[in-house]
């Protein structure tokens, strides 16, 4: 099967580098449905508060605190015979006890008092529904021991209760209910069975809701804490083979790579393009292992490298001991040929320095020209940033015909750099595929000359 070509399918750097595996569910208690792990069952019921808890439970109290205190209306009603009694049991009961939950709501105490405050607010409210049902007469009695078993099924819901709350709910309203009756005896025991029957199964119906309610909102927990986990993985892996493409394209385009369906070919009016070859590497070769040869070669090439980036000039390709580099692409130089000029001197200096290190007589070879140049990616596979045309082809020309130790420019060069570099200009050379041309070596400047006070010197043997 072909591959896609760079200009008709984008790039996604990421695309494969992440492998999602099933991570072990964490363990969960299987009565509660915590997480048996603390760390992380805090973790959940921070960010369970944090979401959506927090504010629903606080809204939900004063909410259901209005509601109780305007069912006065219907005590009025239901039961005229004991409103007064109704009264006071709502208003100087259950009203007092409420301002509390309401005040623990809105204090810093309330993510850690979470279920103690909704367990307080439930109990307070079925107890006084218990105690209006004792002093109602028989037409009012059914409805608020309804009320209350209603009461006892939507902790959940309303005061989102766990499952340790919900069934000490359970507890502590049968236990209202019975103390009620011991107190203000009045229900025959087939009466009493069946509304203890009634709170604890509606209670068990509430606990099972908050037990899968917990279930649920923990499940979403782990997915938006693994989708998070995933994203920082991928963004890494992003940044990874963006890191991985810069070494291979330039940044913008490799950015252009990734987001056009097209072939990307730039033509550029002027550029430099500089040759270099290691003159001595091959004898050099044939006495090291290929180990000493490529930490060898490594060497100079990664200290070539760093004198690029830092004149901001474009490093193209390497093949074998042969290095290019390009002034003026893909982004404008503002003075691409002062800026090569430079690197070839820096590159002289370094190879030199590194013969006398390793005591052996390695020497560099560059040639550069300049002139207009097209540019683009090619390939299907293994992304290639190069370049094309005539000028290239006189840099190389440039390179070959020059001496071991020498930066052999063209005319169109030494126009550029002249006032600025000694340029010692050489007699007419055959240059294959060009015919003669006149060319020029470029030397540092002596220590202590003025930047370009040489200018052209007289050509050698003149």
């Amino acid at each position: 099967m072909g591959h896609p070509s760079p200009g008709t399918e984008s790039f996604h750097p990421s695309a494969g580098l992440l492998r999602a595996t099933a991570a072990p569910k964490p363990a969960r208690n299987p009565v509660t449905g915590a997480f048996l792990d603390p760390a992380l069952e805090q973790a959940f019921r921070h960010e369970q508060f944090q979401l959506a808890d927090g504010r629903f439970v606080r809204i939900s109290i004063v909410l259901s605190t209005c509601v109780f205190l305007l069912y006065a209306l219907h005590d009025l009603y239901v039961i005229p015979e004991a409103a007064i009694t109704a009264l006071k049991i709502r208003f100087g009961l259950f009203a007092p006890l409420a301002a509390i939950c309401v005040g623990l709501v809105f204090s810093p105490l309330f993510e850690r008092l979470h279920q103690p405050i909704a367990l307080l607010f439930g109990t307070i409210a079925t107890t006084s529904v218990l105690l209006l049902g004792a002093i109602s007469p028989a037409e009012g009695f059914y409805p608020y021991t309804t009320y209350a078993t209603i009461f006892i099924t939507m902790g959940p819901f309303i005061l989102k209760m766990g499952v340790p709350a919900q069934l000490s709910y359970i507890a502590i309203s049968m236990l209202d209910f019975n103390l009620v009756h011991h107190l203000l005896p009045r229900d025959p025991p087939h009466v009493v069975f069946s509304i203890n029957f009634s709170l604890f199964l509606m209670g068990l119906l509430g606990a099972f809701i908050a037990f899968q309610q917990g279930q649920d909102t923990r499940t979403s927990f782990l997915q938006r804490h693994t989708i998070a986990k995933q994203i920082v993985i991928i963004q890494a892996e992003r940044e990874k083979a963006d890191s991985l493409l810069l070494n291979i394209l330039p940044q913008a385009i490799g950015d252009r790579l990734k987001s056009e369906h097209r072939a990307i070919a730039d033509g550029f009016a002027e550029v430099t393009v500089l040759f270099s070859d290691i003159v001595g590497f091959t004898k050099l070769s044939e006495r090291l292992s290929p180990e000493e040869l490529v930490i060898r070669l490594n060497s100079l090439f990664s200290a070539f490298d760093d004198a690029a980036v830092q004149l901001g000039l474009e490093k193209i390709k390497t093949i074998g001991d042969a290095y290019m580099v390009v002034g003026g692409l893909p982004s404008p130089h503002d003075d691409q040929a002062g800026a090569i000029a430079e690197m070839a001197l820096r590159m002289q200096a370094i190879v030199s320095e590194d013969a006398r290190l390793h005591g052996d007589k390695l020497s560099i070879r560059i040639g550069i020209h300049s002139g207009p140049v097209v540019a683009g990616v090619i390939g299907k596979r293994k992304f290639a940033y190069d370049v094309w045309g005539d000028t290239v082809n006189t840099a190389s020309r440039m390179e070959s015909h020059s001496e071991p130790g020498r930066i052999q420019i063209s005319a169109a060069v030494a126009a550029r750099l002249t006032g600025r570099y000694k340029l010692v200009p050489r007699e007419m050379i055959e240059v294959k595929g060009k015919g003669p041309m006149q060319t020029y070596f470029l030397e540092a400047n002596p220590p202590g000359g003025a930047s370009g006070a040489s200018g052209v010197s007289g050509a050698s043997g003149a």
